[in-house]
């Protein structure tokens, strides 16, 4: 991949009053043992040692590191929450810096509230790509999303070259917030996370690349930086290591296209089909894909999905003895929805129906109450299907919409608690 030589600084750039800024200064690769490792030294004034972002690659691939266009991102991020300018000192893909500077500054800014007046400065740009990279990679986490985004462009991929050909595992900061920053048991839950996908890619046949690095502790410094308003960026990231093999990414969405959204959002999914494709550079097409689905019909397509029966992975909770602990709020969606389809026996091995069973009550008076899209699509499925909520969750909704529910004695409340959570089948 050549450099185009291009100086990307305008007079317009020059520091006018700023007394801090990010400064990506060297970018190299390391190899230890069965490990490729990307890394970037990162100049700060508001840090006087600066810090390194590390990629950890495994197994060691045949990739090249020409750009720094997978350090570009994270670094925006930090330099938007802390004011800071960015210069970058190493070469970066045009297409990509072409982007920060017009979009995703303003969107990044609105979506999270961060500074959108910072400048952003490169040193070289490269308008050249790679020749032979001709595969097609995606994240894969075993989820519901994950698994529709398979069926769509695996099992049944309508052209061969945008068919998958790798499977891409993270570890960048979603294991970690399951625990609440345990870092021992988030490492736990990976482990054992990471296990059951290798399984998964290797009944399909697909390599799978895993991939670890620290731009989780770097971020988690800032508080509008949490893991669900950065995520998107922290995997496209990760991605953009693979354009000397991949020139396709797909990453599943989150949410459908009806409910897109880019003011100050808690969840930066429901900004992918466009934030994905501001993140594209001349080698590598980022795209989101399941935007055309609903969560429940997303559910509905991997409910006919043999392998999924067996491996589905959606829960946010922590360790359980089965794959899923049936008591987290992802679990509990996925299990009801199943349930109102009428496709829960295929995944009984993987649910701990027992622990969703007393809790099932109380979290069908919730989708019966709240507006929240993923529960208001839970309950527009049952009415669509006939399917009859239980009469104490909607005694158990009723009541916890009273105006002076405040004001009722705790003694009552146990009592009326005891009652509506007696029997499950009432």
């Amino acid at each position: 991949m050549g450099e185009s030589g291009k100086d990307a600084i305008s007079p317009l750039d020059q520091h006018i009053g700023v007394t801090t800024y990010m400064k990506l200064t060297k970018i190299y690769t390391d190899t230890r043992s069965d490990k490729l490792i990307f890394c970037c030294d990162v100049e700060t004034r508001s840090d006087s040692e600066g810090f390194t972002i590390t990629f950890e690659i495994s197994p060691i691939l045949d990739l090249s590191l020409g750009t720094a266009d997978p350090f570009v991102l994270p670094c925006l991020l930090m330099a938007m929450e802390r004011r800071e300018d960015l210069d970058i000192a190493v070469p970066v893909s045009a297409r990509l810096f072409h982007s920060v500077r017009t979009l995703l500054v303003p969107v990044l800014g609105k979506m999270l509230s961060l500074d959108q007046n910072i400048r952003v400065r490169a040193s070289k740009t490269t308008s050249e790509g790679y020749s032979n990279n001709l595969g097609v990679i995606a994240g894969f986490s075993g989820g519901i999303d994950s698994y529709a985004m398979l069926r769509d462009h695996y099992f049944e991929a309508p052209v061969p070259e945008y068919k998958l050909t790798h499977l891409l595992f993270n570890d960048v900061g979603s294991h970690n917030v399951r625990v609440k920053g345990q870092t021992e048991k988030g490492q736990e839950i990976y482990s054992n996370h990471l296990a059951r996908i290798q399984c998964i890619a290797n009944q399909l046949q697909l390599p799978l690349i895993r991939v670890r690095s620290n731009i989780d502790p770097l971020l988690r410094g800032g508080w509008r930086l949490g893991f669900g308003r950065t995520h998107t960026i922290r995997h496209v990231s990760i991605a953009l290591l693979m354009q000397s093999i991949c020139r396709q990414f797909y990453y599943a969405s989150g949410f459908s296209y009806v409910d897109l959204n880019f003011c100050d959002v808690d969840d930066i999914s429901r900004g992918d089909p466009v934030l994905l494709q501001l993140c594209s550079t001349e080698s590598m097409d980022c795209l989101s894909v399941g935007g055309q689905y609903t969560r429940v019909e997303k559910t509905q397509i991997v409910a006919d999905m043999p392998l999924a029966h067996q491996t589905l992975d959606v829960c946010w909770g922590q360790l359980s003895d089965k794959i899923n602990c049936g008591r987290c709020s992802k679990c509990k969606r996925t299990i009801l929805t199943l349930e109102i389809l009428g496709k829960l026996q295929f995944f009984e091995k993987v649910f701990d129906l027992e622990a969703y069973y007393k809790e099932r009550s109380a979290f069908i008076a919730q989708v019966l109450s709240s507006e929240r899209t993923l529960l208001v699509e839970i309950r527009d499925l049952a009415r669509s299907r006939g399917y009859r909520f239980p009469t104490r969750a909607h005694i158990q909704s009723y009541l916890s919409d009273l105006p002076f529910k405040k004001a009722i004695p705790a003694s009552v409340k146990q009592a009326m608690k005891r009652l509506l959570t007696g029997n499950r089948d009432l």
